[in-house]
This record gives structure tokens, sequence and C-alpha cells, in this order.
């Protein structure tokens, strides 16, 4: 990535069904789709799913890392990246879902919250 764009077209195999209100992140190479919905209605999306660099199809990854949280649907999220290969789902929850993209892992950060204004 590092400020250049390419413009890449998607496979027909193994493509990412359409949704909107996903949660998407990029990091060394791959994009996360996380949840998301076809429509307003649903159905809802539960499941992550990652981009291979060059062919730029999408897959399922392994149930180990789909994150399981206490909503209905993963819609509305964000998915934030960091420099170590870990990427945090803000779920407005404070069991805050960890992905590690480099161990193909999924764990929970227990977090608190505190008002900005007393």
């Amino acid at each position: 990535m590092c400020g250049s764009w390419q413009k890449l077209s998607l496979g027909k195999s193994g493509s990412l069904p359409a949704r909107m209100r996903g949660a998407v992140c990029a990091f060394d190479r791959q994009l996360y789709v996380m949840g998301g919905e076809k429509s307003i209605t649903g159905p809802w999306y539960r499941v992550l799913w990652a981009s291979i660099s060059r062919r730029w199809t999408a897959s399922e990854l392994p149930d180990c890392l789909l994150l399981k949280l206490v909503t209905d649907g993963l819609v509305g999220y964000h998915l934030i990246p960091r420099h170590d290969g870990r990427a945090f789902a803000l779920t407005g929850i404070p069991a805050l879902p960890v992905l590690d993209t480099k161990r193909r892992r999924r764990s929970i950060m227990h977090t608190t919250f505190e008002p900005l204004c007393a």
C-alpha cells in the first residue's frame, strides 16, 4: 500500500458476497472484512473474511477467527489495525475482540469505559 493505488479486479470464484455496513481494514497486503448486512432487513453476516493479496479473491477465515459477539450481526463496527499485526474490533461493548493476523487467532481484551466529561 504505502501511498500508491492499483486497480484490481475481483475474481468470480471465492468472491466476497455483496454487503453494506461491514467493518474493513487493510494490513500487510490483506483486506479484512468483518460482518455487514445484505440489506437493512438482513440477513446479517457474522463472519470475518480476508483477501488474498495478489489474486484479490476473498476466502472465509477458519472458525478460530470468527468473532462471537452478543449482537445479532456485526454491523456498523470498525476494525483498527496496529503495526504489530493485531486488529481491534470496536463494537461499543467493553469486551474488545482482537484479531492477530500473523498467528491467525482471535482473543478478547477486557476494557472499561470512562466518560470524557464529568
